[in-house]
């Protein structure tokens, strides 16, 4: 167990100066670390700005980059300054004289980790602990160490095995092993924020320090660490059943289409205390057979969930963290039909003027539901130069070009109003011709290989069927709460090629 001193997270910028984006002193520790100092010697954590200078300083003069503990030096001020810290020894009339203080004041020992960001600045995680000042003082080597490499030497390698085997002897100590995975702890709470951090991020991860050490000492708990603290509120517990698929039709007879179906169950619980969760997931069955319609696999669930029945209707156990989180994933794979299926001609009518006409239909699934958050449909012209003139007479919605000319958009609308539920897109393009640095380039969309891209999302449905009674979910302790079971089918990567042409596909050796 490693008591405190000080916590900071520290960004170093490639071009900028290092910056404390984040302190946390533990008073009571200091003052016990002052009063441990009874020969002097004392040194209190700078201020956040001079800290982050004297860390990089300190990282700079390592001799080996993988060392992750250091020994912070700086002059010790003059005996007449009145910032000098000295605890006087109590009178006796054997006490020797008084020693002189010393000439280095140190820190010791700093311990932290780092995280590389996406910008490739450095993020630190720096702590300082206290040490047991029975021990032999680590800091007497490190004051020889730093004032030998102040001046030029004649023996630099004497000097590096110096260093390496005060490294060596501060990282024996308890208190330093605590203390990299308190810094791991908390690194892995600061992760679910991306950089660049707000202030409520560091809001929240200070709350979280106070949380688990108010006093410097790590508090043992049941709480999990995942939880720093607990909610307040109104009960309420949300699932999200979020499916995304994925697919290529080509509309031919030598060509099968191909499609893909992920999905994930995210689960947002705003409960007092720790409650423990039991949901039961349930898929819809064929009258005849009396078997689920869809088949799930690679069932996959998050490390909170404790118990789970691997059955046809698989039932969870959990005790949810704070905020949204993915409870489970998995793969659908099978499937009686598309929820969209797509058709898609192309063809040149005229050379010289550098015309085609083309046909986008689209037909939805009578088993979907029929309520669009959004259904567009992009047709991209690759390597044919910018568009000049558009004649397109929708069935539904409307067509616009994109901000280089080169694609139309087509906003279907939330509902496919007519009664066969479907919808189409004749139109006639004319294009320029001329080729720019800026234009769309595939090598393979030349000609009649060309594509339509579907994107929408459906609400309330899900192409597996899974789904979640809300009467059949238990909270423990029993409390009366709000459940609210969302499902949406999400299509991103959803092509349709045109049969006129080639398509893109993958072949099985």
């Amino acid at each position: 167990m490693a008591t405190m001193r000080a916590v900071w997270l520290i960004n170093v910028g490639k071009d900028s100066q290092p910056t404390a984006i984040l302190s946390r002193r533990f008073p009571t520790v200091e003052n016990r670390v002052r009063l441990s100092h009874t020969e002097g010697g004392y040194m209190p954590p700078p201020p956040d700005a001079d800290f982050a200078r004297l860390f990089v300083n300190a990282l700079a003069a390592r001799t080996s980059p993988t060392k992750q503990v250091l020994v912070i030096t700086k002059k010790a001020p003059a005996l007449s300054s009145s910032s000098m810290t000295s605890v006087p020894s109590p009178p006796s009339s054997s006490s020797p004289s008084p020693r002189a203080p010393p000439a280095l004041l140190s820190l010791d020992p700093v311990v932290f980790i780092s995280r590389r960001k996406a910008d490739g600045s450095e993020l630190y995680f720096v702590g300082l602990p206290e040490v047991n000042r029975s021990l032999p003082r680590l800091s007497d080597t490190a004051h020889s160490s730093h004032s030998s490499s102040s001046q030029p030497s004649s023996t630099p390698t004497s000097t590096s095995s110096a260093s390496t085997q005060q490294h060596d002897q501060l990282l024996e100590l308890p208190c330093v092993t605590a203390t990299l995975c308190l810094l791991e702890d908390i690194a892995n709470f600061a992760s679910i924020y991306e950089p660049p951090y707000e202030a409520k991020h560091m809001a929240e991860l200070q709350m979280y320090i106070n949380c688990f050490m108010p006093f410097g000492t790590p508090s043992d708990t049941s709480r999990p660490a995942w939880k720093p603290y607990l909610y307040k509120g109104k009960p309420r517990l949300e699932f999200m059943i979020r499916e995304e698929v994925k697919a290529s039709q080509y509309d031919s007879d030598t060509v099968p289409d191909a499609w893909q179906v992920h999905g994930t169950i995210f689960c947002k619980a705003d409960i007092e205390g720790l409650p423990e969760i039991t949901v039961t997931l349930s898929l819809p069955t064929g009258a005849a057979t009396g078997k689920p319609t869809a088949r799930v696999e690679d069932f996959i669930v998050d490390s909170r969930v404790r118990a789970t029945d691997v059955t046809a209707l698989k039932k969870l156990t959990f005790t949810p963290p704070l905020g949204q989180y993915p409870l489970c994933t998995y793969t659908v794979t099978s499937l009686p039909k598309l929820p969209l299926r797509g058709f898609y001609q192309m063809k040149e009518v005229d050379a010289t003027r550098n015309e085609v006409k083309v046909l986008a239909q689209l037909k939805l699934d009578d088993a979907v539901n029929n309520d669009f958050e959004y259904c567009e449909v992009h047709v991209p012209f690759p390597n044919r130069g910018q568009i000049t003139s558009v004649q397109a007479s929708p069935t539904a919605g409307s067509v616009v070009l994109d901000d280089r000319k080169q694609t139309l958009k087509w906003d279907v609308g939330q509902r496919f109003a007519s009664r066969n539920l479907e919808v189409a897109l004749p139109a006639s393009v004319v294009f320029d011709g001329v080729s720019r640095s800026t234009d769309i380039f595939d090598p393979f969309c030349t000609g009649a290989s060309c594509y339509v891209q579907a994107h929408f999302k459906v609400i309330d449905h899900t192409l597996s069927g899974i789904n979640i009674d809300p009467k059949s979910v238990v909270v423990n302790p029993s409390t009366k709460v709000q459940v609210v079971v969302m499902r949406e089918t999400v299509g991103n990567q959803y092509f349709v090629w045109n049969s006129l042409g080639q398509g893109r596909y993958a072949v099985s050796e």
